[in-house]
């Protein structure tokens, strides 16, 4: 088992697709999914397949992707950077993905992750918190089971909270506090009540609470140790490489 794990064990990495010419080959509901996920990343994204899912046709129909209705060609995988197989078709799945790795391209093969060098993990977004769980192909199941639990966990109340964060360290950042300083500032921001107003519905509640912290900071007032002890009893490390 250990041997396996070791010829899976996968890096995880988040990739800017932007604009980035994206091949999916396969219209169907796991064609789709895919195509669904690409474009909420800015891919340009062409799907080849004989027929499409009606979702599909209708993203088609928008103008979000293009859709080329016929079988894969061989060799044209080499034309993108990043492909997915999702053909239904077994022996179709592991020409694209073959001939993908040989012109050193990206490609995910949907049911058989062995045969690609990219593997999709379970996620779900919170505003522009990504959360993902994978587990090198082994279980796809345990991978959806994982991100049910943290989704839960990761309430939708952190995609403001976040939104609150980013804001907070471009405001600590313009006005010139230490990065030590700001990682303390972020700390209280986190043991604040913003959290929680947030998910009680009150936004004017919640941006008080982290205007007062940002407030005291760029003023100069850092003698409030609450930051370093509501780090440690939410167990971060006091003192991270980034801020």
């Amino acid at each position: 088992m250990s041997g396996d794990y070791a010829e899976r064990c996968e890096y995880p990495l988040f990739l800017n697709l932007q604009g980035v010419a994206v091949l999916v080959v396969g219209g169907g509901r796991v064609g789709a999914r895919k195509v669904e996920g690409l474009l909420g990343a800015g891919a340009d994204v062409t799907v080849v397949s004989p027929e499409v899912v009606p979702e599909l046709e209708r993203r088609v129909r928008e103008g979000a992707c293009r859709w080329e209705a016929r079988r894969y060609r061989a060799g044209e995988a080499r034309n993108y950077r990043l492909v997915f197989a999702a053909s239904g078709d077994p022996s179709v799945n592991e020409r694209v993905a073959a001939e993908a790795r040989a012109a050193g391209s990206w490609v995910n093969v949907a049911d058989r992750p062995e045969l690609g060098n990219v593997a999709v993990p379970s996620s779900f977004r919170r505003g522009r918190l990504t959360v993902a769980v994978s587990t090198a192909g082994g279980s796809p199941w345990l991978a959806r089971a994982f991100r049910l639990l943290l989704e839960q966990v990761v309430d939708p109340a952190y995609g403001p909270f976040v939104e609150q964060m980013v804001e907070a360290r471009r405001r600590l950042r313009s006005a010139g506090i230490p990065a030590g300083e700001r990682r303390q500032a972020f700390a209280d921001i986190w043991g604040s009540a913003a959290l929680e107003r947030w998910r009680q519905g009150d936004a004017e509640g919640a941006r008080a609470a982290v205007e007062a912290i940002l407030q005291k900071w760029e003023a100069g007032d850092s003698g409030d140790a609450s930051g370093r002890h509501a780090e440690k009893q939410a167990g971060h490390d006091p003192n991270p490489v980034g801020d």
